[in-house]
């Protein structure tokens, strides 16, 4: 319900349509009335309105952490207190036993990538290439059937670990794997907002990146844990307008 009045919100806005309409007056009236995430006596995100006794923490669900993904209500940018539950509510799914489909093992993937842990999220990788996939690399569940949300959510969970672009800024390898991977490189990915993205990364630090605007769009950038960095040889403090077709050089500074 957040995301579809919000989504309305923010479409009224682009679309110029009068504060005073009454459709977008009554999604701004309701937003409020959503009753947010509540953390529970052992720090996690609570499942359900209530606390209850869990039978296990194992399922393969991860439904009561929508805000986190494929939402944007949660993150380390917008509310640290909340994004720790959040993490600590997929690491006692993992350590309770979930992950035992393919689709399962992926979910885990996208969680872990937008809490920032990259480790965490290359471990998802490594246990799904070594049950989950066929020959040909579909998805399946358990290793039977193919299933091709695994397959969206694994481009969706490496591309993450690079690139993000859904907490208001543009954030450059927010959950890079940097002790397994490096060194390394990605090219092509595109934002929200309207930008594409190369960047690059050496002995396990930010190398980097070009960012090109394919519609003009201000351009608010953030580099691995917030480390500073230039935009053109002079240091980035704050958004950026850019113009159609413009590219920006990104180095560490």
């Amino acid at each position: 319900m957040h995301d579809v009045f919000m989504g309305l919100i923010e479409a009224a806005e682009v679309l110029g349509i009068d504060d005073k309409d009454e459709d977008l007056v009554a999604a701004k009236e309701f937003l409020p009335l959503i009753r947010p995430a509540q953390i529970g006596s052992a720090g996690q995100i609570l499942e359900w309105r209530q606390e209850y006794k869990e039978k296990g923490n194992g399922h393969k669900h991860l439904s009561h952490l929508y805000s986190l993904h494929p939402s944007a209500q949660l993150s380390p940018l917008i509310n640290a207190t909340l994004d720790k539950a959040a993490k600590l509510s997929v690491d006692r799914r993992v350590n309770g036993g979930s992950g035992t489909t393919g689709w399962g093992r992926i979910w885990l993937l996208n969680m872990y990538t937008r809490v920032y842990s990259g480790d965490d999220a290359w471990k998802q990788v490594v246990a799904w290439f070594a049950k989950y996939p066929t020959t040909s690399l579909w998805n399946t569940d358990n290793g039977r059937g193919f299933q091709i949300d695994g397959n969206y959510g694994f481009t969706s969970g490496i591309t993450e670990m690079l690139l993000q672009s859904h907490a208001g800024v543009f954030h450059i390898l927010p959950a890079l794997p940097a002790k397994t991977i490096p060194d390394g490189s990605s090219s092509g990915l595109l934002t929200r907002g309207g930008f594409e993205v190369d960047s690059e990364w050496q002995d396990g630090s930010f190398k980097s990146a070009t960012v090109k605007s394919l519609v003009g769009s201000k351009l608010g950038l953030r580099v691995r844990d917030g480390e500073d960095f230039k935009v053109d040889g002079k240091a980035y403090d704050g958004s950026i307008k850019t113009t159609q077709g413009q590219k920006l050089v990104i180095t560490p500074g």
